[in-house]
């Protein structure tokens, strides 16, 4: 993965989406749609707590590493997020505090929600991020909006 992410082409989609707003998606005549695309996802994975477990623990050295490779390629999916025509962007992560935690939350995920949001400061679009589970150990980070 660490060799992919730096070799991914990225290409806008803008037309699509603009199409998709103008098309009649709810029945409604004069209706128009609205668009969410999934920004990014981190290296926080989604195949099971135990995966994470072993890989974070077993080998942080190449999990740091692929979250800095991944970061640094996301930098210019940002730059297409704040320009393109969606009225709202999700970060694709799958955060639940079971297996991410507070301390992972602050060091992974903090940065990139306030970057994204900088970014997005006064384009009108929403910002979302996807969470499940049980997140009561994560309550105070989602009040103030850091998550």
């Amino acid at each position: 993965m660490e060799f992919y992410y730096p070799d991914m082409a990225f290409q806008d989609n803008f037309d699509a989406i603009r199409e998709a707003q103008r098309s009649d998606q709810n029945g409604w005549p004069g209706d128009p749609a609205h668009c969410q695309v999934r920004c990014t996802r981190d290296a926080l994975p989604d195949d099971g707590p135990e995966r994470f477990a072993i890989d974070y623990h077993e080998r942080r050295d190449l999990f740091d590493s692929l979250h800095i490779t991944m970061v640094k390629r996301y930098e210019e999916l940002y730059e297409f997020a704040a320009k393109s025509p969606v009225e709202i962007l999700q970060l694709g992560d799958n955060i639940y505090s079971g297996m991410v935690g507070r301390e992972r939350v602050s060091q992974y995920l903090h940065a990139r929600v306030r970057e994204l949001k900088e970014r997005l400061s006064g384009t009108g679009k929403l910002l979302a991020v996807h969470m499940d589970w049980n997140l009561r150990s994560l309550c105070n980070e989602i009040r103030r909006g850091t998550i």
